[in-house]
């Protein structure tokens, strides 16, 4: 690591080069992988979904090299423009580019190597946000690991500290149903996620985490319930192969006659969509199950 002077114009000059030289560059790469990676991932609506749509982490390589960017630009900003003086950083985009770095390595599937990277976040930057956050992505790579008693362990930690950001509680929840549905407690997941609803003010982003509860209640028996966050799902406009699910699905914990003729009449219209010319037989399977 360079040997940066800490007076006003370098910390100024390192702060400005750090953000826009590599650290937003880096970030921009973190995010549209990430996006790649969700869009590589295909949901299986056979099954109670994933909480995150990652599930193609370790399979899918098409992502990776935005991955590998991230990974160089948050390096290149540690060594070149860290202003490390008696143990304090003077340069304030470097806890940043460590998360950063830290984030590329779980989303190739390095879980060990992010994991030492969010621990040294976590010690060097105590009690700031960055390390409440790091905690919290520790406890990501064990589920990942499948060691669920560690990610427990963090998560509990984390839920009883006082100080921990309120900004953090949604993913917190999130990461809390994620845990829980890998280990099948689908009662325990179903609180966490109506939690993190509370916590997202735009419908749209509810769709998936409402779909997951409405699943859990089908699967339990409790058509009610299972009804009414799959009515939800529809109201929140999700992505088509939702909403397709979601009315087919709908249509089998109706009860009533009303309900029941009210749901024929709109499979019959989806049979004349062309856009469903790929789901008819599901379609007719669902009809011939309402009669």
């Amino acid at each position: 690591m360079l040997y940066q002077k800490n007076t006003y114009v370098s910390r100024k000059y390192h702060d400005i080069t750090a953000k826009y030289n590599g650290y937003f560059n880096g970030n921009e790469s973190l995010k549209y992988g990430t996006q790649k990676l969700e869009e590589s991932h295909i949901d299986d609506y056979l099954n109670i979904l994933p909480v995150f749509k990652h599930s193609e982490i370790i399979t899918s390589k098409t992502h990776h090299s935005y991955m590998d960017k991230s990974i160089q630009k948050g390096s290149v900003v540690i060594q070149k423009h860290s202003i490390n003086i008696r143990n304090k950083e003077y340069c304030k985009w470097i806890d940043d580019s460590y998360f950063l770095v830290a984030k590329a390595y779980y989303f190739k599937g390095e879980y060990i190597e992010a994991k030492k990277t969010f621990n040294f976040i976590k010690k060097k930057y105590k009690k700031t946000e960055i390390a409440f956050e790091s905690q919290l992505w520790t406890a990501k790579c064990y589920i990942a690991l499948e060691d669920y008693h560690s990610a427990e362990s963090i998560l509990d930690e984390l839920r009883a500290k006082k100080r921990f950001p309120e900004k953090l509680d949604k993913d917190l929840h999130l990461t809390f149903a994620d845990l829980y549905i890998k280990q099948e407690m689908f009662s325990d997941a179903s609180d966490e996620l109506k939690s993190a609803c509370n916590l997202i003010k735009r419908k749209r982003k509810k769709a998936r985490y409402y779909y997951i509860i409405a699943q859990i209640y089908q699967d339990a028996g409790n058509s009610k319930e299972s009804k009414k966050y799959f009515e939800l799902v529809l109201e929140a406009n999700p992505e088509y192969d939702m909403v397709f699910n979601a009315k087919m699905n709908l249509a089998r914990t109706l009860r009533t006659k009303k309900d029941l003729n009210q749901m024929k009449e709109k499979l019959l219209k989806m049979i004349r969509d062309e856009k469903n010319k790929d789901y008819l037989d599901q379609i007719y399977y669902t009809l011939g199950e309402m009669n």
